[in-house]
């Protein structure tokens, strides 16, 4: 692509261009392949009736490839996802829908031979079973200790009182963390906020 002059290394993030429709964010791309941003300005009036500046048509020019690779990579994985749930007999739980669905886009990072994009994926979807992992967890976790409380006579007497939830919770703080209070006023523990 030709520049008709440096672009700003800072381009703007409001880009309206980024609002066009598919196609037409498509036309622009191809526009420029070929042209500078001079010539590009006055195309985008022309053809999509908006005003834009060079640092507009800069950030747009860094930002399309990849969004067009994610958009495309979501379609097809919509697509697989569609077909899946065709099939007889194949009862997929969403799970294991959006499971097929991230090899999908997995697939086609490899595909474009776009490392960056693989490892992305791969870290994200690392991310959302450490959080469904750790959901687990505090299920179980919040789980024990109901079990736990509701054997205490202390902490039925306060659940069955006719308290307020909000008296309550304070009153179950209060008798079971407190030790942790009376660290926190001695400071030699600090709790966040």
């Amino acid at each position: 692509m030709k520049k008709s002059h440096t672009p700003r290394t800072k381009p703007r993030k409001d880009s309206r261009l980024k609002t066009l429709p598919p196609a037409k964010r498509k036309i622009l791309w191809d526009f420029l392949q070929e042209h500078g941003y001079d010539e590009a300005i006055t195309f985008v009036k022309k053809e999509f009736g908006r005003t834009t500046s060079e640092p507009s048509l800069s950030d747009f020019f860094h930002w399309y490839p990849l969004t067009a690779q994610l958009e495309e990579a979501a379609s097809l994985t919509n697509q697989l996802k569609t077909e899946l749930l065709a099939l007889p007999g194949l009862n997929l739980s969403d799970d294991q829908l959006s499971e097929a669905g991230q090899v999908m886009f997995e697939m086609l990072a490899i595909k474009q031979q776009d490392s960056a994009l693989y490892q992305g994926l791969r870290a994200l979807r690392l991310k959302e079973k450490q959080l469904l992992l750790d959901r687990q967890k505090f299920a179980a976790a919040s789980c024990a200790l109901f079990v736990k409380w509701s054997a205490d006579e202390k902490a039925r007497e306060i659940a069955g009182s006719d308290m307020s939830n909000t008296q309550k919770i304070a009153a179950l703080r209060q008798t079971y963390f407190k030790d942790v209070d009376e660290l926190e006023r001695s400071g030699a523990v600090k709790l966040p906020e």
